[in-house]
């Protein structure tokens, strides 16, 4: 019983993420949704270990492999995620902080009469 209602709340948080978009930005949305759909795929699966269904052991087995292989995934691409996260504002243009000579040119900005741009590059 508990699987089966694992397997519809799951369901549920894949749907609200797919209608409500809670996220800012289409990656993050579309991250949110792979891992939603991993956790459904994986609760799924476990519907196979239900005593009552009497699946032999062996096909037991190969659905717990599958389910370790798809959650391995999701390790992964959260891994290359969180590193992307990390070492992408250090490498762009668009995210770098105002740099000290920004800084100092900071109340000219506020003033409207300048960018930062303008000065530093």
């Amino acid at each position: 019983m508990q699987v089966i209602v694992l397997v519809i709340l799951e369901g549920l948080v894949f749907i609200s993420i797919i209608v409500l978009k809670p996220y800012d930005t289409r990656k993050a949305d579309v991250l949110a949704g792979f891992l939603a759909v991993v956790r459904l795929v994986c609760m799924g699966l476990m519907i196979a270990f239900l005593p009552s269904l009497k699946v032999k052991a062996i096909i037991r087995v190969v659905i717990g492999c599958i389910a370790a292989v798809i959650f391995s995934i999701a390790v992964v691409v959260m891994f290359f995620n969180t590193v992307w996260n990390i070492l992408h504002p250090l490498f762009s243009r668009k995210g770098d902080p105002l740099s000290p000579s920004d800084s100092l040119h900071s109340s000219a900005l506020e003033k409207g009469s300048a960018t930062p741009s303008s000065h530093s590059r």
